[in-house]
């Protein structure tokens, strides 16, 4: 769900001139001389290898990552509810307790689904048109009449 304001508040901050970022298609094209690319690369690896393997040991044993002495002293603050659903310091409002968890469950594979349509049509966009989701709709909504689906000859090829 994240994506989708990943794709769109950076380039919002980039037309309000906050910062000068590209528009997320063209992001891994940034400069990273400041790193290797392979120590990046193997650093994220077992820095994500580390935190799935203590969520994969939560789930195969129920908290047992909250255990003393699990995590550096820090454990305490890990303690989760349900499997699979965080709680402790990444619930800090409380959502995961309550009546209304299962609904909230619900809400949330919702909203998954409708972030993964959003991030399909911004790759269907940026593949047909070229340009960004904020670029497409200022542009159909100065003419639209003009910048529309049926203007595209990529998105109605037979046209």
């Amino acid at each position: 769900m994240l994506g989708v304001v990943g794709v769109l508040v950076p380039e919002l901050l980039t037309k309000l001139g906050v910062v000068n970022l590209p528009v997320w298609y063209e992001a891994g094209a940034m400069d990273i001389s400041w790193t290797n690319f392979v120590t990046l690369v193997v650093v994220m690896h077992y820095m994500f290898g580390f935190a799935e393997m203590k969520r994969y040991m939560d789930f195969k044993n129920p908290g047992s990552q909250g255990a003393p002495g699990s995590f550096l002293g820090l454990e305490g603050a890990f303690k989760g509810g349900e499997n699979g659903y965080p709680g402790g310091i990444f619930d800090p409002m409380g959502f995961s307790k309550g009546p209304e968890f299962e609904k909230m469950k619900l809400r949330e594979v919702k909203n998954g689904r409708l972030a993964m349509m959003a991030m399909l049509g911004f790759f269907a966009q940026a593949a047909s048109t070229g340009s960004s989701p904020l670029e497409n709709l200022s542009a159909h909504l100065s003419d639209p009449w003009t910048a529309n689906v049926a203007s595209n000859s990529v998105a109605l090829p037979f046209l």
